[in-house]
């Protein structure tokens, strides 16, 4: 049970990122815009995140298969 409520736990955790990861995309797009400097370098911390987030995914679903 306590596996069970840790995991949970991990998943809104993770739903709680995308939320972030979402925020951040909406802001590379306003810089862009905007015709900020920094578009780049905020664009690319983003999509190196988006990457850390499918791969974190992939672990959970494989996990989450496990656990059935």
């Amino acid at each position: 049970m306590e596996n069970e409520n840790n995991f949970l736990q991990l998943q809104d955790t993770f739903n709680q990122l995308w939320g972030e990861l979402n925020a951040l995309d909406l802001m590379v797009l306003g810089l862009s815009q905007a015709g900020d400097p920094y578009v780049k370098g905020f664009g690319m911390i983003c999509s190196h995140f988006r990457e850390i987030m499918e791969e974190m995914q992939q672990c959970l679903e494989q996990f989450s298969s496990n656990q059935d």
